[in-house]
């Protein structure tokens, strides 16, 4: 009975496996075409990749450094004459003896003056070492004899005011050697009149001027009294004197320092011609085609009407202020010493470098720069521009130079 039941419960189970079991030769479900084109056709499931951020480029900068005036600088015009053996026996304004001269320069380089040029001043790049103050020297008529004569090896004479001031300079090379020369070259024999050599030595000394520092301007042709001088004369002084100053130059077989000299104008004896006469002297323009720049006047000093910088509202390029340079000036110069402000020295870091060549981006960078620098507000003469520089407030402008003549 029980292998009866057992036979009975063993079909069971092999029928039930089979009522599940896929017959053989049967077919698989059909895909239908549309299905397997989808299948062909779709778009492979994108799997993620890293992408590495984006360095940013470096913008190149530069270093540049800038003279800083906290306060507007201003300056003298210290004007010299004659130069005198130290056997005179005094100094006056019209005549400084040698060694008066060079203690005058020691005692202006002890107060913290140092030279800049005249045209520099004028374009407004007025630089002098870091704690130094800036002055200008003048001389005029030049006298060939003790201003500006060299010696046999083409160096200036000792006993020529130019000579000293060289001197001077290579004991002090951050005093400075400048000066600007007012010359009336037809009223004066320079030299002995039989030493046949006097105006090539003259031609030769102006070439050495011009090559450092010490250039030769206008002072009329005969040193004429300017107000009882007509207008048609007034040219005239001007265009001989421009005239005789380029045959020396070409004596020298130097006219590729023609385009160097300049147009300024000092007034003989300090004395303005007739006010009709004025513009007539203000058109004048040089033989290379350049108009006046600049009139030159001169006072004592105890006027104390000192030089402004060329972007202020009192700078006046129709009279310019002069001094003669006689002992008292000097020692009032010297007293006055705290009213010229030092210069100081700002390094302007991580500016961008079209900076170098773009005024704009310069102006838009430098309160930055100066401020990172830990430098101090005022004016920032930089390269060829000048802005006044607020550290405090972030800002920078930049400054016009005054280049035209105004009158009246």
């Amino acid at each position: 009975m029980k292998r009866y039941l057992l036979f009975i419960f063993l079909g069971f189970i092999v029928s039930a496996c089979s009522s599940q079991a896929v017959p053989v030769d049967s077919a698989p479900p059909a895909i239908s075409p549309t299905a397997t084109q989808d299948l062909l056709t779709q778009e492979p499931v994108p799997t993620a990749t890293l992408v590495p951020t984006p360095t940013a480029t470096p913008i190149p900068t530069i270093e540049m450094t800038a003279t800083v005036w906290e306060n507007d600088p201003s300056t003298v015009i210290l004007t010299y004459h004659q130069f005198a053996s130290n056997k005179a026996e005094k100094s006056t304004g019209l005549k400084v003896r040698l060694a008066d001269f060079e203690q005058q320069l020691g005692m202006l380089y002890d107060a913290g003056f140092s030279l800049v040029t005249l045209e520099d001043w004028m374009a407004g790049k007025i630089r002098v070492p870091e704690g130094r103050r800036p002055l200008i020297l003048s001389m005029d008529d030049v006298y060939f004899n003790n201003q500006i004569r060299l010696d046999e090896t083409g160096t200036p004479r000792l006993d020529t005011g130019i000579g000293i001031l060289w001197a001077f300079y290579q004991e002090h090379p951050d005093f400075g050697c400048s000066a600007a020369l007012f010359a009336n070259l037809g009223d004066k024999l320079y030299a002995d009149p039989d030493e046949s050599t006097w105006e090539m030595e003259l031609a030769e000394a102006i070439v050495w001027g011009i090559e450092h520092d010490i250039k030769p301007y206008n002072h009329f042709y005969t040193h004429p009294q300017l107000n009882i001088t007509s207008g048609g004369n007034i040219l005239w002084e001007a265009e001989q004197n421009d005239r005789y100053l380029r045959d020396l130059l070409t004596l020298a077989k130097r006219e590729d320092l023609f385009p160097k000299l300049g147009n300024i104008l000092a007034l003989t004896y300090g004395v303005w011609p007739k006010v009709q006469n004025i513009p007539v002297m203000l058109s004048y323009q040089n033989p290379e085609g350049l108009p006046v720049q600049a009139v030159m006047e001169i006072d004592p000093i105890s006027l104390e009407k000192y030089l402004p910088p060329p972007w202020a509202e009192s700078y006046d390029l129709v009279r310019m202020p002069r001094h003669v340079a006689s002992p008292s000036a000097i020692e009032f110069l010297v007293a006055q010493v705290d009213q010229f402000p030092q210069s100081q020295t700002c390094h302007l870091a991580n500016l961008p470098e079209a900076a170098g060549e773009d005024t704009a981006v310069l102006v838009s960078t430098i309160a930055d720069s100066a401020k990172a620098s830990g430098c101090a507000s005022g004016v920032y003469i930089v390269g060829g521009d000048v802005f006044r520089v607020d550290v405090e407030a972030g800002t920078a402008e930049q400054l016009t130079i005054q280049t035209e003549l105004v009158y009246p």
